[in-house]
C-alpha cells in the first residue's frame, strides 16, 4: 500500500536493513584487512631479512615470467622460427622439471645436505640463461639457453625455501613468511614498470638483459648478506 509519501512502508525499513548489511561487511572486510595484511606487514618491516628476500624473491619471478612471455617473441623475430616450433621451445623449458622431479627421491638425501650449493648452481644457470637469450643469435643458444633456464628455475623453486631459512632465524622467517608475498607483489609491479620503460627506450630483447642484471645483483646481494650473517654468528 502507498503511503501519503508516495513510499511503500516497508522501504525505510529495507534501505536501513541493506545499510546495516553493508556496515557489517565493511566492517568485517576492514579488520580482516588489518588482521591478515596491515598487522603481519607492520612486523615483518622490522625484520632486516625482508627486504633482501623481497628483492630476491621478485626478481626471480619477474625473471621467468619475462623470459615466459619474451621467448616466444624473440624466436619468431630473431631467430625465424615457426609459430609451429614455439611448443618445442616451452618443451625445452619443461625437461628439467620432469628431470629433477624424477631425480629427487633418488638424490634427495644430497639434495637436502647441499642446498645451499645447488641453490647456487640453479642461480648461476639461470644468469647465464638470461645472458644468453638477451644476446643470442642462433637457434641452437636459444635451445641451450632455455634447458638453462628450466634447470635454473626448477632448482631455486624446489630449495628457496630452505636456502632462505639457512639466512635467519625461525622467528625471522615465521615473521616475513606470509608478508613477504605481499611485498614481493608490489615490487614486480615495479619491475613491470621498469620493463616497459626498457621496451620504449631501447628494445623488447634488452628486457630480458635487465631481467638477468636484477636477478643477478639480487642474487649476489642476498649470498653476500648470508655470508655475513654466518660469519657474525
Amino acid at each position: 500500500m502507498v503511503t501519503g509519501s508516495g513510499t511503500f512502508p516497508y522501504a525505510s525499513h529495507f534501505q536501513r536493513r541493506i545499510r546495516r548489511m553493508s556496515r557489517a561487511v565493511t566492517t568485517h572486510l576492514w579488520w580482516n584487512l588489518l588482521d591478515k595484511i596491515a598487522m603481519p606487514l607492520q612486523q615483518a618491516l622490522l625484520v632486516p631479512q625482508l627486504y633482501a628476500t623481497t628483492l630476491l624473491l621478485s626478481a626471480d619471478i619477474f625473471s621467468y615470467v619475462m623470459c615466459l612471455t619474451v621467448l616466444p617473441g624473440l624466436a619468431v623475430s630473431h631467430h625465424a622460427l615457426k609459430n609451429a616450433e614455439i611448443p618445442f621451445l616451452f618443451s625445452l623449458l619443461a625437461f628439467p622439471w620432469m628431470c629433477f622431479s624424477l631425480m629427487t627421491p633418488r638424490f634427495g638425501t644430497s639434495l637436502y645436505k647441499r642446498k645451499l650449493q645447488w641453490h647456487t648452481l640453479g642461480s648461476i644457470c639461470k644468469c647465464l640463461a638470461l645472458i644468453f637469450i638477451s644476446f643470442s643469435t642462433s637457434k641452437l643458444l636459444l635451445s641451450v639457453s632455455a634447458v638453462l633456464l628450466g634447470f635454473g628455475q626448477v632448482v631455486t623453486a624446489f630449495l628457496q625455501e630452505l636456502v632462505f631459512q639457512m639466512g635467519m632465524t625461525r622467528a625471522n622467517w615465521t615473521a616475513i613468511r606470509r608478508p613477504v608475498h605481499f611485498t614481493n607483489g608490489l615490487l614486480v609491479l615495479l619491475w613491470g614498470a621498469l620493463a616497459h620503460w626498457v621496451v620504449e627506450r631501447y628494445s623488447f630483447q634488452a628486457t630480458v638483459g635487465l631481467a638477468g642484471a636484477l636477478y643477478g645483483a639480487t642474487t649476489l646481494l642476498w649470498n653476500f648478506l648470508f655470508f655475513c650473517c654466518q660469519s657474525k654468528d
